[in-house]
């Protein structure tokens, strides 16, 4: 037999090249002339990458680092779409820029594989079945009989789900709190954020931080700052109050376009934007969303279908969950090319490095506002403290947690 080929990587959507296959023999295969642009090939990797991320969507528990690890099996390992080197960089650019970050890679990968279609398959593949599922449980938690069973559920959950905050917090800090001006630019942000400034003036002022100590350093100018856009926005905020849907879309826009670092810092947002500043839901509502976000598979962002429900309906579900992703497609599809040239840029990676700690600030805000809510007792205390050590200790994942949370939750109400 002839030497055995590997399959070669397929060139990109619209290269207008053709593919030749080796198979073991050394011959070429029947179908070694693939016309990339014809309209059946991309249709065809149109559908094959939304079925893909329909699936990984619908067994993708575990949070983003979970989902990048499945991921990375299919498209590099199985299927040999992409390269390591190549994964890797898609992966580094979904990380800089804000959103929830394996849903944009999904996106990333779909319009390497695809065009522009296949970004949008891959997304909308990737967050559909958990914004269905969040939103059959905010549907059920508005039925009586079901909210009475869910009561004791959401009991033994709430104090796992703050364990897995902090334990996912303290991992983002560590990656993010480097230097000496970053853990100062997050108490900073985490003393504002108390003091009631709004959290995009936080973040914009951190990002003038960084690039300030950058021209500090280079003695030359850089950058402009971002805080002008984070002013703006926070200004802004307040347009369309009157009529709630288009206040659920801004709310949810501006969440999802200002979101950086650890997916877990959406939590001290929502919290912030409808608790204190709206009034709309209480922090045991926003603790509920969360809830419902972790124990569905795919991206914690669709904790905004549940609140979204339950300020309007099926409209506002529906409205919030397109609103929170809608910054993610638009970033990728039209900044994905220079991602990697703002990130070498040393003003605009220096303005990225103190928004991701004043982030950080932020997350820990919300932690110790929704730890009063979650710990309501010494027992939850105790069931969120020996959560906390397991998953220090790498014992146990997040699923097995959260499904021991269950059980405690129904044990100890039976027991009452």
């Amino acid at each position: 037999m002839g030497a055995r080929w590997r399959r070669p990587l397929a060139p990109r959507a619209g290269s207008g090249r053709k593919r030749r296959v080796r198979v073991a023999d050394g011959t070429a295969s029947a179908d070694d002339a693939v016309d990339l642009n014809h309209p059946s090939t991309k249709f065809r990797r149109v559908l094959e990458v939304g079925a893909l991320f329909a699936w990984l969507g619908l067994i993708g528990f575990g949070g983003p680092a979970a989902h990048i690890g499945l991921i990375r099996r299919e498209v590099v390992e199985r299927r040999g779409w992409l390269r390591d080197e190549e994964f890797a960089d898609l992966v580094g650019a979904s990380a800089l820029i804000p959103g929830p970050t394996s849903s944009e890679l999904a996106m990333h990968v779909g319009k390497v594989r695809a065009g522009l279609p296949g970004m949008l398959a891959a997304g909308l593949g990737f967050l559909t079945p958990s914004a269905l599922m969040v939103g059959i449980i905010a549907w059920g938690a508005a039925v009586a009989t079901v909210a009475e069973f869910a009561d004791p559920v959401l009991a033994g959950l709430l104090p796992v789900v703050l364990a897995i905050v902090v334990h996912a917090g303290a991992g983002f800090g560590r990656t993010v709190l480097r230097g000496r001006s970053a853990p100062v630019v997050a108490v900073g942000a985490a003393v504002g954020v108390s003091a009631g400034l709004h959290e995009l003036v936080v973040l914009g002022c951190a990002a003038a931080v960084g690039v300030a100590l950058v021209r500090a350093r280079r003695r030359r100018p850089g950058v402009a700052s971002v805080l002008p856009l984070g002013s703006l926005l926070a200004i802004v905020d307040g347009a369309g109050s009157g009529f709630p849907l288009v206040r659920i879309a801004w709310s949810f826009v501006t969440i999802g376009a200002t979101v950086f670092g650890s997916g877990y810092v959406l939590v001290s947002f929502l919290e912030r934007e409808f608790v204190q500043r709206a009034g709309w839901a209480t922090s045991q509502q926003v603790l509920d969303a969360v809830v419902a976000g972790q124990v569905t598979p795919g991206p914690l962002f669709t904790a905004a279908t549940h609140l979204g429900y339950q300020f309007a309906g099926i409209p506002g579900a529906v409205v919030a969950t397109v609103s929170i992703f809608l910054p993610s497609f638009l970033l990728v599809g039209l900044l994905g090319p220079l991602v990697g040239r703002i990130r070498r840029s040393v003003s605009a990676s220096a303005a990225l490095d103190h928004l991701n700690a004043a982030s950080f600030g932020i997350l820990t805000v919300a932690v110790a506002v929704l730890g009063r809510v979650a710990i309501a007792d010494v027992p939850a205390a105790v069931v969120g403290l020996v959560a906390l050590l397991l998953l220090w200790r790498r014992a146990l994942g997040s699923g097995p947690l959260l499904l021991g949370g269950v059980m405690l939750g129904l044990l100890r109400t039976a027991a009452m």
